[in-house]
């Protein structure tokens, strides 16, 4: 069966997964909403409407966000997950509390692990 291409994610989308991910990124290091908008030279109440998702930045603040937290435009744009059903399930992973995101990514590694390990052995068992 062919590859068909994955649909192109809406303008929203590519906001809530670039909100998501700033705010991901500007946690992990440690920083405010006010101290991210004052190395981006941009407002507080922007970088809260980025990280809500109801605005997506400029080129020129996408440029200094990769820049700043040291990754691809392509990561900050989460085009390193392409599956948008999937996108829209990690994000909902990321909104929940510690404890409840612990127990999903147990699973879902335990899920992977054991499709790895079917995978394997059904391919190692198949004639060639």
């Amino acid at each position: 069966m062919p590859n068909t291409p994955a649909r192109w994610p809406s303008e929203l989308e590519l906001a809530q997964v670039l909100g998501s991910r700033v705010k991901t990124l500007r946690e992990a290091r440690g920083l405010s909403q006010r101290a991210l908008s004052q190395q981006l030279r941009i407002s507080k109440s922007m970088v809260t409407k980025y990280e809500g998702g109801l605005h997506a930045p400029t080129v020129t603040v996408l440029v200094r966000l990769a820049a700043l937290f040291e990754v691809t435009l392509d990561s900050l744009l989460g085009r390193d997950v392409r599956d948008p059903r999937l996108m829209r399930c990690l994000l909902g992973i990321e909104a929940m509390d510690e404890p409840s995101r612990i127990v999903v990514i147990d699973a879902i590694e335990a899920i992977v692990n054991a499709y790895r390990l079917l995978f394997q052995r059904g391919a190692a068992a198949e004639p060639r």
